[in-house]
C-alpha cells in the first residue's frame, strides 16, 4: 500500500488514468469520453466489431490509433488533411457533435 500511494504522490495525474492512457492526447480524449454517460448507446449505433469494446479506456485507444493512422503533416488548416481525421473518428463514434469535440482537441494536441 505504501508503494502505490508514493507512486500516486511521485505522480498525481497518472494514478487517475488507466495504465495504457499514457500520453497527454490520450488523457484530453479519456477526460472527455469519461464525461459522456451515452457512450455506450452511440458506439450501439455504430455496431462496433465487438460489443466488448465499449469501455472508455478501449474507446480512447481506438480513436487515438485511428487519428495517428490518419492523420497528415501539416494537417492543421488545410481542409481535406481535416476531413480525413474526422472521417477517422467518426468510423469509431458517429455522433458529429462528438466528433466536432474530439476533433478540437486533436487539433490542439502537440503531440499529433
Amino acid at each position: 500500500k505504501i508503494v502505490a500511494l508514493a507512486g500516486k504522490v511521485r505522480d498525481p495525474d497518472q494514478a487517475r488514468y488507466p495504465q495504457a492512457i499514457n500520453s497527454p492526447a490520450r488523457q484530453a480524449i479519456f477526460d472527455l469520453l469519461q464525461d459522456l454517460p451515452e457512450l455506450g448507446a452511440t458506439l450501439a449505433k455504430r455496431q462496433v466489431a465487438d460489443p466488448g469494446d465499449t469501455t472508455v479506456e478501449i474507446v480512447t485507444l481506438r480513436v487515438d490509433d485511428a487519428i495517428r493512422k490518419s492523420k497528415m503533416a501539416d494537417f492543421r488548416g488545410r481542409p481535406m488533411k481535416e476531413k480525413k481525421i474526422r472521417n477517422a473518428i467518426k468510423n469509431i463514434l458517429p455522433d458529429d457533435d462528438l466528433v466536432d469535440q474530439l476533433f478540437e482537441i486533436v487539433k490542439a494536441q502537440r503531440e499529433y
